[in-house]
């Protein structure tokens, strides 16, 4: 993962800021984070994106979206 050494946001870091856009509790600081180093899971996130999955009606195409993003992450 050669874009962790230089600190750059990943998609899912992108794709993590839309649930805290919409107030689903996701902490500035999950969002807001040194992008150098590893992402570290939190319950609030967890939650944030049970409550997406759950209510897919309220938020539309929003898994469908990151789900792609983090998989073109993935490959890259």
């Amino acid at each position: 993962m050669s874009w962790l050494r230089y600190g750059h946001r990943s998609l899912y870091d992108a794709a993590l800021a839309v649930p805290r856009r919409r107030v689903l509790g996701v902490p500035v600081h999950c969002v807001e984070r040194n992008f150098a180093e590893l992402y570290q899971p939190h319950a609030a996130v967890e939650e944030a994106w049970t409550q997406v999955y759950r209510s897919q009606r309220e938020y539309r195409n929003l898994p469908a979206r990151t789900e792609s993003l983090c998989g073109l992450n993935h490959q890259y």
